[in-house]
C-alpha cells in the first residue's frame, strides 16, 4: 500500500506521540520513587499521580505552573477562566509543567494531602498553635488585612476566602519554605525566602515543633 507524504508524516507522529507518552509515564514514576526516598512519610497519602504537562503555565493560570487536586475535585477553574481536570479522580493529583517545575517542588507541592495523615496533621496543628503565639502572628494579620483589601473589593462576602483558610495556606506556604533547600538563586526562581529558617527559627519552640515536622517528613519516622 502506497502512502501520501501527509499519512506517512501523520504515521511518524503517532509513534513520535506514544513514545513520548511512554517516557512521560516513566519519568513521573522514577521522580514519585526519589520523592519517597527523600521524604517517606509522603507515602502515607496512598495512591498519587503525577501528570506533567508542558502547555500548564503561569500565563494560562494566572498563579503557578503546579497544582494538587485532592482525591474529591473533579476539576479546578482559575481566575483566567482556564479550567483543568484531575488527572484522575479518587487519587491525589499533581499537575505541573516540567520545564518550570523541580522535584523538589513536587514533593512539597504534595503536603497539601498529607493533612490527612495523622501523624503529619498533629504536628502541623502543634506548628500552627506555635506561629499563633509568637510575634510573627502579627504579619499574618498584616497579610491578612492585604489580602482582603487587594482581592476582596469585588468579591461578594459570601464568596469571600475566610480566615480560618487563609491561615492555613499561610501556615502551609511557611512549612513549604523551611523545607526548601538551595543556593540563594534556588530561592529566587521559587519565590522563597532564603533567611526563613534563620528568622522563624529564632524563636525556640517554633524551632521544635518545626523540628518534628521535617524529622517526620525525612525518616517517616515519629521523632
Amino acid at each position: 500500500m502506497d502512502f501520501t507524504g501527509e499519512q506517512y508524516q501523520g504515521m511518524i507522529n503517532g509513534v513520535k506521540a506514544v513514545k513520548e507518552q511512554k517516557d512521560t509515564k516513566k519519568e513521573t514514576k522514577d521522580t514519585l520513587k526519589s520523592i519517597y526516598k527523600n521524604y517517606p512519610a509522603l507515602k502515607a497519602m496512598g495512591k498519587v499521580i503525577l501528570k506533567a504537562d508542558t502547555s500548564y503555565t503561569k500565563d494560562k493560570t494566572g498563579a503557578g505552573s503546579i497544582e494538587y487536586f485532592s482525591p474529591k475535585e473533579r476539576s479546578i477553574t482559575y481566575n483566567t477562566g482556564y479550567k483543568y481536570k484531575h488527572p484522575q479522580r479518587g487519587t491525589h493529583g499533581i499537575v505541573y509543567n516540567p520545564n518550570t517545575t523541580t522535584e523538589q517542588g513536587i514533593a512539597l507541592d504534595m503536603l497539601h494531602g498529607m493533612t490527612q495523615d495523622k501523624t503529619y496533621d498533629k504536628y502541623r496543628e502543634e506548628f500552627m498553635d506555635v506561629m499563633g503565639k509568637s510575634k510573627f502572628n502579627n504579619d499574618l494579620q498584616n497579610e491578612w488585612q492585604q489580602f482582603k483589601d487587594e482581592r476582596g473589593k469585588d468579591i461578594p462576602f459570601w464568596k469571600q476566602e475566610k480566615f480560618e483558610k487563609f491561615k492555613s495556606n499561610w501556615i502551609d506556604g511557611i512549612i513549604r519554605n523551611l523545607m526548601f533547600e538551595g543556593t540563594p538563586e534556588d530561592f529566587k526562581k521559587a519565590n522563597y525566602w532564603e533567611d526563613a529558617r534563620e528568622v522563624y527559627l529564632s524563636d525556640e519552640g517554633i524551632k521544635d515543633k518545626f523540628g518534628k515536622i521535617e524529622k517526620y517528613l525525612k525518616t517517616g519516622k515519629k521523632p
